[in-house]
């Protein structure tokens, strides 16, 4: 089997999984968004800040150190475990020495209470390392996208049923410590393995040359996440924070719940043909065409259907959180398109390359946040995010134009049609809503005329786009259909 039918199988075997599990998500978030608070979303989300922050650093990089390494895979496996397992205790004893302290800085002593339960997640879910990196480096994703399903639906099932019942902010907790229970039992069961604790200096430091820009990455990325959470929190308090939460939730969808389906098989699929630039620069720009259709509408449909996606879906409570998502799908729309060049820099062994410009996007936002924050609140924030990511993810771009050897004119071939198809749709979803407020269907019958907005959307996106590229939509279309079923 070729490369590209490997690999085209392989997005087919974690998307099907993970649409179900994404599916499962949204419908999870929907209902924990009616049932609970804003100020109980943010709470959590304070509390984890620190978790986040502190998770982070146990990996340093490790599994796509072992992901891109070509020799003394099982080595390196034992002694990256090692790593993480000794750094995940210590970080659980730094999070329960800290998180009274982290209480005191935010005046609410329960996130206190929150920490020191959540902190057992930083070493559970160490026991996924060895199964998940060897999986994802030998391409077999079908089974690691198990895991995460069947993780998934006990966070649900405990979540759900505890905010049914009344534990407000704690069902976030509980059913996030049990989905990495879950998730850790199933990946053992799958590809069982023996512990087995094993530390060889050599590959020590080669894994932490390699990762130490991955982690840096990595690090740098959730320091952008909860840097906005800490401002939010102090300045404004913990309802805002929930806001900001849903908002981005949503504004990202496409990159943070869609692309993934693509990012979990193209790092370890670039990094086989890393040495080809040719080849490697044609798989690019095939993935570049396949997020961008699927993408972009998703963004600029969610851009167009907020004010009703909001009041219908999750409930008038969330109202406040309408434009902060309609202006962060700026930065949900960039950040889509340009999720593929960073696994290009770690498949190419530049990891420095994200790190740089993920710190060069989180100074930015260093600069400007407070003053943001103060001034305009929760809109300058979500604008001041929007505004990074349009910055550099030109020159993210245009870096990999320079690697790959690829013209500038391929990029704009490939984009043209999805963006303009997209506007269109808007601009078309936008017009039905005008139209249709004369006959107050909305109130009426709210849920069937959301519906039927989505729809019309999908229509004229899928009709617009199939005359842009002369009928080549079809046979896309086609490809990755046969992928799929074979």
């Amino acid at each position: 089997m070729s490369l590209t039918k490997k690999t085209l199988k392989n997005i087919s075997a974690v998307g099907l999984f993970q649409v179900f599990g994404k599916i499962l998500n949204l419908v999870t978030l929907i209902i924990l968004a009616r049932l609970l608070s804003p100020s109980d979303f943010g709470i959590v989300a304070i509390a984890g800040i620190l978790i986040t922050l502190v998770d982070g650093l146990k990996d340093f990089g490790m599994s796509s150190a072992v992901i891109q390494r070509k020799e003394n895979v099982e080595k390196s496996l034992r002694t990256g475990f090692s790593i993480r397992l000794i750094m995940s205790i210590l970080l659980f004893c730094v999070v329960y020495i800290v998180a009274p302290l982290w209480a005191n800085f935010f005046k609410d002593q329960v996130i206190s209470s929150i920490l020191k339960i959540s902190a057992i997640v930083i070493i559970i879910e160490n026991f996924n390392f060895i199964p998940n990196t060897k999986l994802t480096k030998e391409l077999r994703f079908e089974k690691i996208v198990i895991s995460g399903f069947l993780g998934n639906i006990s966070y649900s099932a405990v979540a759900i049923f505890m905010a049914y019942n009344g534990y407000s902010f704690w069902s976030l907790v509980y059913g996030r410590i049990i989905q990495g229970v879950v998730s850790s039992i199933i990946f053992w069961i799958i590809n069982p393995w023996k512990f087995h604790l094993q530390l060889d200096k050599k590959i020590a430091k080669e894994l932490f040359n390699y990762g130490k820009y991955v982690m840096a990455t990595g690090f740098i990325i959730l320091a952008f996440d909860n840097l906005i959470y800490t401002v939010l929190g102090k300045l404004i308090g913990p309802t805002v924070v929930g806001y900001y939460i849903i908002a981005y939730t949503w504004a990202t969808f496409s990159s943070r719940q869609i692309v993934v389906i693509f990012d979990k098989v193209l790092f370890s699929t670039f990094s086989n043909i890393s040495n080809d630039i040719p080849r490697l620069g044609n798989a690019f720009l095939k993935t570049l065409k396949y997020t961008s259709i699927i993408t972009i509408p998703i963004t600029l449909g969610i851009f167009a259907l907020a004010p009703e996606f909001v009041k219908i879906v999750l409930g008038e409570k969330w109202a406040p959180a309408i434009l902060p998502l309609q202006i962060l799908c700026i930065a949900g729309l960039v950040y889509s398109l340009s999720s593929a060049t960073s696994s290009l820099y770690l498949s190419m062994g530049k990891p420095n390359i994200s790190t740089i410009l993920v710190g060069m996007q989180l100074f930015l936002i260093i600069l400007f946040i407070i003053p943001a924050a103060k001034i305009f609140g929760l809109i300058g924030v979500a604008s001041l995010v929007s505004l990074s990511g349009l910055i550099f993810a030109p020159i993210s771009f245009s870096l990999a134009v320079k690697f790959l050897g690829i013209e500038g004119k391929s990029f704009v071939k490939i984009l043209i049609p999805p963006l303009l198809s997209a506007i269109l749709m808007a601009i078309f979803i936008i017009g039905i809503k005008e139209y249709t407020k004369m006959y107050d269907i909305i109130s009426k019958y709210p849920l069937l005329y959301l519906i039927f907005l989505v729809l019309s959307g999908i229509i004229m996106y899928v009709l617009i786009l199939f005359i842009l590229t002369n009928g080549r939509l079809k046979e896309d279309i086609r490809m990755l259909y046969s992928n799929l079923i074979s």
